[in-house]
């Protein structure tokens, strides 16, 4: 009499399903080492003088020439990063919408064609399994952005749950999403990729290689809507979303074989302009700054830090009568007992504050950890987890840096000559977000 397996229904709590069983599994996952991976402008990386580490499986520049003046340069001009390395997956088929309302955290139904909206992928526990960008070209048809970090993972899980091999509710096993959609890997199987063009020029200098009918569709845009358009023949997706904080800044999705035409032609006509080429250090800088999040850090992580308490649950939609995580992401949001601050040390030439270093307030209560920090110009911005909500800003706090790498810190009657000591550095809470 009852479709037990929809994920919901009117009236589906009143009914007693808790001794339903099913035979699929609980979802883990452990990551396996890979080779290195290189992206198509890896050559002119190492030609422009990059400093190339591994970052996630692939060979990637964290600079060109300083993380400090690339950063400068999207904040006043534009910055030019190769995002090769991101996962790009297609959500397609009649039930592609109803789907990601079960799969993600935000509600995709509320996307028109032409635009995107920030998301978590969760377990039925409610931890994150990585946070995504949705892309809507069509009614029955979506584009995922995933962390590149997260690539195999997230296409596990997703087709995992896809085929039913994977619980989606403990509470009630039987629930699964129904119908199957299409599931692509983008970048595996047809060569898609990303890169990224941001800062206040970026819509000037993107405007100069379009045509006047392209140039309308881009300035027509607003923040996370895009536009498909073809420029010298190449088919590009220009999407206004970004990982810096900046205002003005796009995101741009195309064929593997285009991406060192598109490279090439950003760079000839941006660096006049004052962009420049960016590498990963500049990215997570700006980020920083702007107070966002980044998986392992401020979201998931040796903290296991929810959306909520990484200043993000407005990207979880309660309301939604179930998604993935629902029931314990309820919980989090109606009981929160820590929240990630954004901090500031303003003393030129003060040590690095690390990952992991102590927030101490002015009383020396242990208030947190540090997860995130950057120096800019004459100081130092980061991004802490607390165990006390509601700090205001301009709150005085004191952190505390390891005293050498894992070395125990000892107490001072316990001190003896050539012992090292944590060195305080003198902080203060500033606006989480900045205007």
């Amino acid at each position: 009499m009852f479709a037990i397996h929809k994920p919901y229904f009117v009236g589906q709590a009143l009914l007693n399903l808790s001794e339903q069983t099913d035979d699929r599994t609980s979802f883990s996952w452990k990551e396996e080492e890979e080779t290195l991976k290189r992206t198509p402008i890896y050559d002119q990386h190492k030609e422009l003088g990059a400093k190339l580490v591994p970052f996630a499986g692939w060979e990637m520049p964290v600079w060109y020439t300083s993380s400090l003046e690339e950063h400068r340069a999207v904040r006043e001009t534009a910055g030019l990063f190769d995002l090769g390395h991101m996962g790009v997956f297609e959500v397609s088929g009649e039930y592609a919408t109803e789907f990601l309302n079960i799969v993600t955290s935000n509600y995709a139904a509320w996307l028109d064609n032409g635009e995107s909206q920030y998301a978590y992928l969760l377990t039925p526990s409610g931890e994150v399994i990585d946070d995504i960008f949705v892309y809507r070209r069509a009614r029955d048809r979506y584009l995922l952005v995933v962390n590149a970090v997260n690539e195999n993972k997230d296409w596990e899980w997703l087709t995992g749950v896809n085929a039913q091999r994977y619980l989606i509710d403990q509470e009630l096993p039987s629930r699964h999403c129904g119908s199957e959609v299409n599931l692509c890997n983008l970048r595996e199987e047809r060569g898609v990729m990303d890169l990224a063009l941001q800062g206040p020029l970026s819509q000037k200098i993107l405007e100069r290689i379009a045509d006047k009918e392209e140039r309308l569709a881009i300035s027509c845009l607003q923040r996370t809507q895009f536009c498909e358009v073809f420029i010298d023949g190449h088919q590009l997706l220009v999407a206004r979303t970004g990982y810096t904080g900046e205002e003005i800044g796009y995101e741009i999705y195309l064929a593997r074989a285009d991406a060192l035409w598109l490279w090439h032609k950003l760079l000839e006509v941006g660096i006049p302009l004052g962009m420049k080429p960016c590498g990963l250090a500049a990215r997570d800088s700006t980020r920083i700054e702007a107070g966002l999040p980044l998986y392992g850090h401020e979201l998931a992580g040796p903290y296991q830090i929810n959306p909520f308490e990484a200043g993000f649950g407005v990207y979880v939609k309660l309301h939604k009568p179930f998604f993935i995580g629902r029931d314990h992401c309820l919980k989090a949001y109606t009981d929160p007992t820590r929240e990630t601050v954004r901090f500031q040390v303003d003393i030129a030439g003060a040590r690095p504050i690390h990952t992991g270093a102590a927030l101490i307030d002015r009383n020396g209560h242990y208030l947190g950890r540090v997860t995130s920090c950057v120096s800019l110009r004459d100081s130092q911005v980061g991004l802490a987890l607390v165990n006390k909500l509601g700090i205001c800003p301009d709150t005085k706090i004191t952190i505390l840096n390891p005293p050498h790498k894992h070395e125990a810190a000892k107490a001072s009657p316990d001190l003896t000559q050539g012992d090292r000591v944590a060195v305080p550095a003198p902080g203060r809470i500033i606006v989480r977000f900045p205007e």
